[in-house]
């Protein structure tokens, strides 16, 4: 299983790879930067998990746009089986790792980008978060797990490993050097609410 330095150095990696910010007008760089950002993280857990998963589903973006379509989930890493039915069909037999970003900061759209990953049946789960905040990042990040667990204490999810990932928001990428990601994980008895944390 990925661990949380991993999906750290990963989170880097991709941002570290972005394109140059000057193509892109400031109201552009939320849309099209999350989006790539997003892309080249599925293209480095597609890569990781090479040996364990035969596919990988995320959205598809060209030229620096999403393009219609989108699968459930931002990035999924899937196992993929066959039928023969006159023909070879392919089909979904299992989630590994699914993954969800929400750049906007609201609370409505946190919580509902969150819980789309309620409703998968996943082994792993990741879900990145943008903080635009430039100082008391901490607090947001607590306020944000109080968010989390509210919900899921009320949910059965008790075989799944969750990262919570917070980085910065794409309007601060051009600032910064070293980019601010913070992860905290919620292992699989959510009884206990362990929380490990990664900065």
């Amino acid at each position: 299983m990925i661990s949380k330095k991993e999906i750290a150095e990963l989170i880097k990696i991709s941002l570290e790879r972005l394109p140059e910010f000057n193509k892109y007008k400031d109201g552009d760089i939320h849309k099209s930067l999350s989006s790539l950002f997003v892309a080249e993280l599925g293209n480095l857990l597609k890569i990781k998990y090479a040996d364990k998963c035969y596919d990988c589903k995320f959205q598809n973006i060209t030229n620096g746009k999403r393009v219609k379509g989108e699968w459930m989930l931002d990035i999924a890493l899937v196992h993929l089986k066959e039928l023969n039915i006159n023909r070879q069909i392919q089909y979904i037999n299992k989630i590994e790792v699914a993954v969800e970003s929400e750049f906007n900061p609201g609370i409505r759209y946190f919580i509902d980008d969150f819980c789309k990953l309620l409703i998968i049946d996943s082994p792993l789960k990741i879900f990145i978060n943008g903080v635009k905040r430039i100082n008391n990042k901490d607090s947001y990040v607590e306020s944000r797990m109080q968010i989390i667990h509210q919900i899921l204490k009320d949910q059965q999810d008790l075989y799944s490993n969750y990262f919570i990932c917070f980085v910065d928001h794409p309007m601060h990428w051009r600032n910064t050097n070293i980019p601010y990601v913070c992860i905290k994980q919620i292992s699989n008895t959510i009884a206990s609410q362990k929380i490990n944390d990664f900065v």
